[in-house]
């Protein structure tokens, strides 16, 4: 049986604002299509609150030196710290992948982004089939999932959607198909669907 505590806290962990999810432009919400980085800035310039992951939200600080701290992320892609007006020192990594950033609840883009969701979903199970359960999710290059995606039907969607899905989704998609294939609740024989006729 799955341990759902442990999956609910591992995709939570999913959505703090860690680099690689910082170097990424915002998937949804008010900011779409923007650069992350280029948000933080201006939440940092008009001090305005950040959401902490943990709860709560701060205001930096020490402005001029994480707009410094910022330039130098594009340079090394390292996670910095700022200090808060509550006088604690934080890391860009105690962020939550909030609203502002193309998460929280903005982040679904309802029908479209939920039929992706699915979409992606067939695509990691038929890769997790045919590369092994046991394979960590950074294994799924776009590669290997682009090669999969010839195995599935899934409408209207298309690959370069799947392969533009962040990392969150990319986590849980690989949690449930790693699940599925180790329980036997799929095999090679199937070919999954999603938006088509015979589903």
């Amino acid at each position: 049986m799955i341990n759902l505590k442990t999956f609910s806290t591992f995709l939570l962990e999913a959505t703090r604002l860690r680099p690689a999810q910082l170097k990424k432009d915002a998937t949804g919400g008010p900011n779409k299509g923007t650069s992350r980085l280029d948000i933080l800035a201006n939440i940092v310039k008009k001090r305005d609150p950040l959401e902490l992951f943990k709860g709560g939200t701060v205001v930096v600080a020490n402005t001029q030196e994480v707009l410094d701290a910022i330039e130098q992320f594009k340079k090394d892609g390292k996670a910095f710290s700022f200090e808060g007006d509550d006088g604690n020192t934080y890391s860009t990594s105690d962020l939550v992948k909030s609203k502002a950033f193309g998460g929280g609840a903005g982040a679904g883009g309802g029908t479209k982004q939920t039929a992706i969701g699915e979409a992606a979903q067939c695509v990691w199970f038929a890769a997790t089939l045919g590369e092994g359960y046991d394979k960590p999710d950074d294994y799924f290059t776009d590669e290997i999932l682009t090669k999969y995606f010839k195995r599935v039907s899934v409408g209207k969607t298309e690959h370069k959607e799947i392969l533009a899905i962040d990392d969150s989704w990319r986590k849980s998609s690989h949690l449930t198909a790693q699940f599925a294939v180790k329980n036997a609740l799929v095999d090679r024989d199937m070919t999954f669907h999603r938006d088509d006729d015979v589903m």
